[in-house]
């Protein structure tokens, strides 16, 4: 995937150190620095005192729980005959898990939704139930790599429909990339499934920030095919070049030829 590059200006320091430094030479800025000073000894020592009384009680309660901890895997590993390491290690990773819980697709709700997205395209509409017992037979025929192939598409799907678009520059550079990788999944998962080839291109229509194109093809064969497809010799940086032309004169031919020209003089 293409990246983008950014441009960094070095600061430019225009204040001396005279600037910088501030001279209390009135009475006002020197009774307030004096002010923040005049606090009073005995309060700092008693701050002082109370955050360490708090530091100990947590280290003590955090010391009593390794220890309670550390004992019981042991009376784990005794009791059944495996090392306390083995039980420090499911306390652990099972929190984590708790913590970071991963929802896994079911291969067969991926493929009724995507069943279901398309009979909706096509005017048609069934519940759930009604959806299960008429593909039933069809996804019991697939092979894994094909049911993996509709995780993969939904998972796509689900991801794009619930980004929020950013309207700064990074976040458009960060929205372009990740649409353009579930394009790529999806287009594999439809080669892997039905059989296909393809391509697609992706180009700015606007100067707000900059990326370079995006070309993806299927297979490298596709790409070096273009010269015999299209008649004439085939460069995608040159193409790229001129479709981000087009878009960013607002898709108008005159506009666009202009851009064009100029871009082949320079």
């Amino acid at each position: 995937m293409p990246s983008s590059s950014v441009t960094r200006h070095p600061l430019t320091t225009l204040s001396t150190t005279a600037d910088r430094i501030r001279h209390p030479t009135d009475t006002a800025d020197f009774s307030s620095s004096t002010a923040k000073s005049s606090r009073p000894k005995a309060q700092d020592e008693q701050s002082a005192a109370k955050r360490k009384e708090e530091h100990d009680a947590i280290e003590s309660a955090v010391d009593e729980w390794v220890s309670n901890t550390l004992a019981k895997a042991a009376e784990l590993g005794d009791k059944f005959d495996k090392r306390p390491r083995y039980f420090l290690d499911r306390f652990f990773h099972g929190g984590q898990k708790l913590i970071y819980k991963q929802n896994v697709t079911n291969s067969f709700n991926a493929f009724i939704s995507i069943k279901a997205a398309q009979l909706r395209i096509e005017g048609e509409k069934e519940n759930v139930i009604e959806l299960q017992k008429r593909f039933k037979a069809e996804y019991d025929g697939l092979t894994p790599e094909e049911r993996a192939g509709y995780v993969t598409e939904f998972n796509a799907i689900k991801d794009n429909s619930i980004h929020i678009p950013r309207a700064t520059s990074r976040g458009c550079i960060q929205d372009i990339g990740n649409v353009a990788r579930n394009i790529e999944r999806l287009l594999e998962s439809l080669k892997t499934r039905v059989g296909v080839e393809g391509f697609f291109c992706i180009v700015r229509n606007n100067t707000q920030f900059y990326i370079d194109p995006v070309w993806y093809f299927t297979a490298q064969q596709l790409e070096d095919y273009m010269p015999v497809a299209v008649g004439r010799k085939w460069n995608s940086t040159d193409v790229a070049a001129k479709l981000e032309s087009f878009a960013i004169a607002g898709c108008d031919v005159i506009s666009g030829c202009f851009k064009f020209s100029h871009f082949g003089n320079s």
